[in-house]
């Protein structure tokens, strides 16, 4: 930490031409000046730059993007770059590239050292049996190879497969539910044990004081809608208190509607159980699954062009919204269902703690660790930034314990190698 807050360019005052990076630009021009002409060259001209840009797509983008820089450097143009900038798919192959010359994965002086010519680019020119050296044109075919083995780099070989990638989202999801559903059921726990909301005081259309206070908290909502007009009126002349109130009422509206939208869904779920009966469970369930069907689609179809689809009809954000809230309402269902068999053996003290222990575990875990974006960027990394030695030597199964272990701080600090890329594996 403190050699990265030595080496820390900060904002520059009064900078602006740069907007306040001009030292950051010193700097990196000073690295450039390092690799390109040594420490006694002249100042570079600082107009007369170039870069090179990878754009995105995917694995498409990263292939495409390989067989550009190969044209390149089987012509020892690519040489002729000063900066290095990538984005999504174009990300991969430019981090692939940025880790390979940086040479952090070098365990000896023996392993082979990488350039932009055509003799030593990373992954050949497109050409087996073209480099006059044979170690160097082997090398060169072990890190293409590598790259076509792993190309389906969500599930790369038999020992992470497809159902590996199943089992992390599974673990997600799972995660995520025994979460809600174990915090729920504690609610409904206290609410049953602790107070008598639940209890039926007399038929009718509001048969228990939860339902009155449902039906309070809908009114309430109701009440603040019109409060719009009150407030409308009150600053009609004034134009700048009228506008600030206009504000803060469209930001504080919502609030009222999500408390009764809450109170009147748990409200209703002992009701729905009188009703339901046997099947309650898997009817919360279902409802939940289908809620999330619901949300799912038409979110997803807000991002297709095809004018075809019969949801281009549909209200999409108000479909979106009935599909979580018929999300909600499953998964109260089953915590209420939850709830009956923690009341009958294990005791309301019990599930305060295994709640508290579920909190506890929430805090203290990193969900980056335990998420869908960890077994993704680690999937990325072995692919494109594995222990280039291993793959040289031909081991399956290549890891990628060197790129895990280092910091983006240090890879631009390599005997006055700048490397500028943006990575998504990072």
């Amino acid at each position: 930490m403190q050699q990265d807050l030595k080496d820390y360019i900060g904002f520059k005052p009064g900078d602006d031409i740069s907007t306040g990076a001009a030292d950051v630009i010193e700097a990196e021009l000073e690295q450039l000046k390092k690799r390109q002409r040594g420490d006694n060259a002249k100042p570079l001209d600082k107009d007369n730059l170039t870069g090179l840009a990878l754009s995105g797509g995917g694995i498409r983008s990263a292939s495409f993007c390989l067989g550009v820089l190969q044209a390149l450097a089987s012509k020892n143009r690519l040489q002729n770059f000063d900066y290095l900038s990538t984005v999504s798919g174009g990300g991969y192959l430019g981090g692939s590239l940025s880790w390979i010359w940086l040479k952090k994965w070098q365990d000896s002086s023996r392993d082979p050292v990488f350039g932009t010519g055509a003799d030593d680019f990373p992954y050949g020119t497109g050409k087996r049996f073209s480099n006059a050296d044979a170690n160097m044109d082997r090398q060169q075919a072990s890190l293409m190879r590598h790259l076509r083995q792993y190309g389906k780099y969500l599930t790369p070989d038999r020992n992470i497969n497809l159902f590996s990638f199943i089992s992390v989202v599974l673990r997600s999801i799972t995660m995520g539910l025994v979460t809600v559903l174990l915090l729920a059921s504690l609610l409904f726990h206290l609410l049953y044990d602790k107070t008598s909301l639940f209890v039926r005081l007399e038929d009718g259309l509001f048969p228990s004081l939860a339902l009155k206070i449902a039906a309070g908290s809908i009114l309430l909502y109701f009440a603040a809608l019109l409060v719009y007009a009150l407030q409308a009126l009150v600053f009609e002349k004034t134009a700048d208190k009228a506008y600030l109130s206009r504000r803060g009422w469209e930001i504080g509206i919502k609030y009222f509607l999500y408390a009764g939208l809450l109170i009147t869904v748990i409200a209703i779920v002992p009701i729905l159980r009188e009703k339901i009966a046997a099947e309650y469970a898997a009817s919360g369930g279902l409802t939940a699954a289908l809620g999330a069907a619901i949300a799912w689609f038409t979110q997803k179809s807000l991002n297709t062009a095809d004018s075809a689809s019969f949801t281009r009809h549909l209200p999409r954000p108000l479909m979106i919204n009935v599909g979580l809230l018929l999300l909600l309402i499953g998964l109260l269902v089953v915590a209420d269902q939850l709830t009956q068999v923690m009341q009958q053996h294990i005791g309301l003290l019990f599930h305060l703690v295994l709640a508290l222990g579920l909190l506890l575990t929430a805090a203290l875990v990193p969900i980056n660790k335990v998420s869908i974006h960890r077994y993704y960027r680690d999937r990325l990394m072995e692919t494109f930034m594995p222990d280039v030695d291993k793959v040289l030597s031909n081991e399956n199964n290549c890891v990628a314990r060197h790129a895990n272990k280092t910091p983006l701080s240090e890879c631009s600090r390599n005997n006055g190698i700048c490397l500028t890329t943006s990575l998504t594996a990072t």
